[in-house]
């Protein structure tokens, strides 16, 4: 399923019958990493398992995992895994 790009903290909040204030500290306790970090992490990881699974884009796995720009995607990439979206692809993916 796709991840939605924005799955906004008032959002999340508003469906849990909580404020955004305390969503934000049970993930920073929990996880140590705030909303933007844990929604990051969790497109990240989805992405890699289409990297792994799939032949599709990165591109279309940016798109899949709800970020639009290319190179947002490989940044928040790089940022959580230490390598481009790129350099994942041949190391654990399915070849093109």
């Amino acid at each position: 399923s796709k991840l939605v790009e924005g799955i906004t903290l008032e959002a999340v909040a508003r469906e849990l019958g909580d404020s955004p204030t305390n969503i934000s500290h049970r993930l920073r306790r929990k996880f140590g990493m705030s909303y933007s970090e844990y929604v990051a992490r969790i497109r990240v990881d989805r992405a890699k398992q289409l990297f792994r699974r799939s032949k599709l884009t990165t591109t279309e796995v940016a798109h899949r995992v709800g970020i639009s720009d290319q190179s947002n995607f490989a940044k928040i990439f790089k940022k959580i895994e230490g390598v481009t979206p790129t350099v994942y692809r041949k190391t654990h993916g399915k070849g093109l």
